[in-house]
């Protein structure tokens, strides 16, 4: 009696660790991000960042967890970490998690999302006077500098009062996003400046932005009205909408990122499954990755034609996808 009641006390103890060592290190009360290193991937799923070979194989593995808001991009020295702190943007690398540089004024707010392909990497934020600023980088070139991790900031001066931005890869440009009203604004950058006039795009204040990814001269917007009908918007570097398709979600995550010059990939997650699409210019859709349901949409990273899927539901998978 007493082996068998030892017996289930370390069967217990054993159930209670695997299930506290999953949850750190799923991280399945944090949506996944996803980045481009110069030679694989990362994930950070709220407490750590994974690096991945080529092959989807974890090479290491570092401890970074924070309360607040963190961005995570893929640069020639490994990952790097951006986040808010004392009115200021610190961009930090993983592996040491101190020190880094240190960018901005009197930062009020963190943009949404992250630049980060073969090409470049970029985090984007808003400055108490409105201004929208991004830091920025090369993901393989080293640069001269050895300590120096990342590129002058470049600003996109606007003027309307904004409460959200948003900021992803376009290729080897970085796209900024903010809205104003039934209007959302795309303004491309290259490594010097910004275009002079940002794409205006028809959108209803009352709509739900969910998702968002560029190449370099179109992008593809995840959206859900006030009715409940979440669609997928194409449109043009001019603002004009070339097609419009329902997406079956309920959710209100949806990942989107710019696959090579002609495709993206979106993935999000129903009460039945996972699903990431290929989704190319002239509206043709194919199922490339099916998982089990999840709580928030997978994370997604494009790489030399290689899709990494970072999700709760297993460990992430790489999927061929053709630029």
């Amino acid at each position: 009696m007493r082996r068998w009641l030892l017996a289930l006390a370390v069967m217990g103890i054993c159930v209670w660790w695997w299930r506290g060592d999953s949850s750190s290190r799923d991280g399945d009360d944090h949506e996944l991000q996803a980045a481009v290193l110069a030679d694989g991937f990362a994930l950070f799923d709220g407490h750590r960042v994974i690096e991945l070979d080529r092959k989807g194989q974890q090479r290491k593995q570092h401890g970074f967890a924070r309360e607040d808001e963190v961005r995570v991009v893929g640069s020639p020295s490994g990952p790097l970490a951006g986040f808010i702190e004392s009115k200021k943007v610190r961009l930090v690398r993983v592996a040491s998690g101190q020190g880094g540089q240190v960018f901005g004024k009197s930062v009020r707010l963190m943009c949404d999302g992250a630049a980060t392909n073969d090409e470049r990497f970029a985090i984007a934020w808003l400055e108490a006077d409105d201004v929208l600023w991004f830091v920025h980088g090369d993901t393989r070139t080293k640069r001269t500098d050895a300590q120096a991790v990342a590129a002058e900031p470049i600003a996109a001066t606007t003027v309307a009062r904004k409460n959200w931005c948003g900021v992803a890869s376009a290729l080897d440009q970085i796209a900024l996003f903010w809205r104003d009203g039934n209007r959302l604004f795309i303004q491309t950058c290259t490594r010097k400046k910004c275009s002079g006039l940002p794409a205006t795009v028809k959108f209803d204040s009352r709509d739900t932005l969910l998702g968002f990814g560029c190449v370099r001269d179109a992008c593809l917007l995840a959206s859900r009205d006030r009715e409940g009908r979440a669609r997928l918007q194409y449109v043009t570097e001019s603002g004009s909408t070339k097609w419009m398709w329902n997406l079956p979600i309920d959710k209100l995550e949806v990942a989107v990122i710019g696959a090579g010059e002609n495709a993206f990939a979106v993935g999000y997650s129903t009460d039945r499954a996972t699903q990431v699409l290929r989704v190319e210019r002239n509206r043709t859709i194919t199922t490339v990755w099916t998982g089990p349901a999840a709580a928030h949409a997978p994370a997604l990273a494009w790489s030399r034609d290689q899709l990494l899927v970072g999700h709760h539901g297993g460990g992430p998978a790489l999927v061929g996808f053709p630029r």
